[in-house]
């Protein structure tokens, strides 16, 4: 399985036949068009087979690039997810409670528990005999350690807060994560694409120096933009 990281929380994962990408934000609808710079072109996404969506916000739902979807492409969303004012009905939507599960050709992708502002989730998908932990953008919950119990995890993408306030886990938060999920590796995201503040100038620094502290036997990654990991 590959993993590559496009920009902020937008990711495509590639694994058995599938190409599966999680909550698109390219810039070219919404509130945000134009303040985006992701490092792969959204055209050459419009056919991929799936589209995960973690939840309604902003900053992981382009509603132009979903306009330019091709009618193939399944989108996964939390159930009763809260779509951003004036975004168009998906007809080829699937909204799955946490700990549902579907499968997609040879891949598998389950809706797991999440917190953060309105209806939201985290996705596990397994593929290539490995299973990737997509967090989205939420606080440590107590479900996390179903979810180390339940899967081998081998690649955990977890949320780098931007600034304080969200509600969305910070450095002793992401290193309790660590703890409960038991990930072979991390790789932080979410790291902010137009979002520049003082606080996240060394947002990163503190998350490795915590993690290299607290979760010593865990290898964490801070990837760039258009970087791919290998699962």
């Amino acid at each position: 399985m590959d993993v590559t990281l496009i920009g902020h929380a937008t990711v495509l994962i590639r694994g058995s036949g599938e190409r599966i990408l999680a909550d698109p934000l390219f810039g070219i609808g919404g509130e945000l068009a134009g303040r985006v710079h992701p490092a792969v072109d959204a055209r050459k996404l419009t056919d991929v087979d799936v589209v995960l969506v973690t939840h309604g916000h902003r900053d992981h739902v382009d509603p132009g690039f979903f306009a330019m979807l091709g009618p193939k492409t399944t989108v996964v969303v939390p159930k009763g997810i809260e779509w951003p004012e004036g975004m168009r009905l998906l007809p080829q939507l699937d909204e799955l409670d946490w700990w549902e599960s579907r499968a997609f050709g040879g891949a598998k992708v389950t809706c797991v528990p999440a917190r953060h502002r309105g209806p939201s989730c985290g996705y596990v998908v397994e593929a290539d005999g490995r299973a990737l932990y997509v967090a989205g953008d939420t606080r440590y919950i107590d479900e996390m350690n179903e979810i180390g119990q339940r899967w081998a995890i081998d690649l955990a993408l977890l949320p780098e807060r931007p600034r304080p306030g969200l509600e969305i886990m910070d450095a002793e938060e992401a290193s309790e994560a660590v703890h409960a999920l038991h990930p072979r590796a991390v790789a932080l995201y979410h790291l902010g694409t137009w979002l520049k503040t003082p606080e996240q100038a060394n947002a990163a620094d503190e998350y490795l120096e915590t993690l290299s502290d607290e979760a010593p036997a865990t290898e964490v990654l801070v990837a760039t933009g258009g970087e791919t990991l290998s699962v």
